[in-house]
């Protein structure tokens, strides 16, 4: 029996794998609770995860990993931007599975996401989490505009909004403005208790506490505790200061909501930066300035319901109001690993992005709604 395999690295708290027959008909699904991405998480790490996440698929089925050689698999990851990343850097680190035969299928976090919540050819998808990216599928023209990265890019996501509101708090002090800001007010109290189970920020709590201590102690301006808190953090770890400076973004939206001026700039500018990498996208691929639907998918968003309808209000008002615009609770979307089952069902390749016909789409659609949706699958 021909198998065919999906896997989503795409959030930063779970990953997913689902296995299905050639008619589309669900054989098994995982799910861990970590996130994998190609340049964030450590090499390392991130076969073991693959590992953990194909195994865990073929003992569901009562299988061995070796059940899938020979099989049709596509993995879409967070990190997977450019052709290299595609096409060398994830093969390489998949044959370390020792999945022999296999034919491999490597894309990114937008196109999977479109690609689930679509199933179509056409339209956009707007990505807003730890990172940030536009894309555009026209035609046979699948066009990604951002994503780059940390270290490179991510305008407008949960790291840039976190970073940038370290940067007002710092830029409050250097000016010496007084009383502190509601922005700092609500990125200090949610530092010293992020009430959430993320094993980074917790960490990164406890060395704001002691930070912030010692600057009391001394009767030093407790604003100043960002500089060095920032440092500690990114000397302990790339991606825990990844996570952490995402987590910000809680606050900035609290900040925003409550008035505060300094956070309604960043939100707007966030807005209008992914907005730039969609339209760039659309531009680059010749597509129409209507061109929808368009996915908006990504924590940030779905967290966030006043920031997406701001964006969706910032969608419509460069386009028209026609735009149809999809979430993960529209009707008929689906988890993005479906999405990279899809693919995989449709005879893609990595260059070549397909869809399968229109009776596998349904199949598999209608057994996720009858069985997963509210459950391992719960599109979140």
């Amino acid at each position: 029996m021909a198998v065919f395999v999906g896997i989503e690295g795409v959030g930063m708290r779970q990953s997913f794998a689902i296995a299905a027959n050639e008619q589309g008909k669900i054989l098994s699904v995982v799910r861990q609770p970590y996130g994998i991405s190609l340049h964030t998480s450590p090499r390392a790490e991130l076969i073991s995860r693959l590992a953990y996440l194909i195994r865990d698929l073929a003992s569901n089925m009562g299988e061995p990993i070796r059940y899938f050689n020979g099989s049709t698999i596509c993995i879409g990851l967070t990190g997977v931007t450019f052709p290299y990343d595609a096409e060398v850097e994830l093969p390489r680190e998949f044959e370390q599975l020792g999945i022999k035969d296999s034919k491999l299928i490597c894309t990114g976090d937008a196109e999977i996401v479109f690609a689930s919540h679509t199933q179509s050819d056409n339209g956009g998808a707007i990505l807003c989490h730890m990172g940030s990216t536009g894309y555009i599928a026209f035609g046979r023209k699948h066009i990604r505009f951002g994503g780059w990265g940390p270290a490179l890019g991510d305008e407008g996501s949960g790291f840039w909004i976190g970073r940038a509101a370290l940067r007002a708090i710092g830029e409050e002090y250097d000016l010496v403005e007084e009383p502190p800001s509601k922005l700092w007010n609500q990125i200090q109290d949610w530092l010293q208790d992020p009430a959430d189970s993320v094993e980074e920020w917790s960490f990164a709590s406890g060395i704001w506490r002691q930070i912030l201590n010692e600057i009391e102690v001394r009767k030093l301006d407790p604003r100043t505790a960002i500089f060095a808190f920032s440092h500690e953090v990114c000397r302990n770890s790339a991606w825990q200061w990844r996570v952490v400076a995402s987590g910000l973004t809680i606050p900035v939206m609290s900040a925003w909501e409550k008035g505060d001026q300094k956070a309604e700039q960043i939100v707007k500018k966030a807005a209008h930066e992914l907005w730039h990498q969609f339209n760039k996208a659309r531009l680059i691929a010749g597509a129409p300035i209507m061109h929808s639907p368009i996915v908006l998918y990504g924590g940030v968003l779905v967290h966030h319901p006043p920031f997406c309808e701001l964006l969706t209000e910032l969608i419509h008002s460069q386009g028209d109001e026609s735009i149809k615009i999809i979430l993960p609770s529209t009707e008929g979307a689906m988890r993005p690993v479906c999405g990279a089952l899809l693919f995989a069902l449709g005879g893609s390749n990595t260059r070549n992005l397909c869809l399968p016909k229109k009776d596998v789409i349904d199949r598999l659609r209608g057994d996720v709604s009858k069985t997963y949706q509210d459950t391992i699958l719960k599109n979140d």
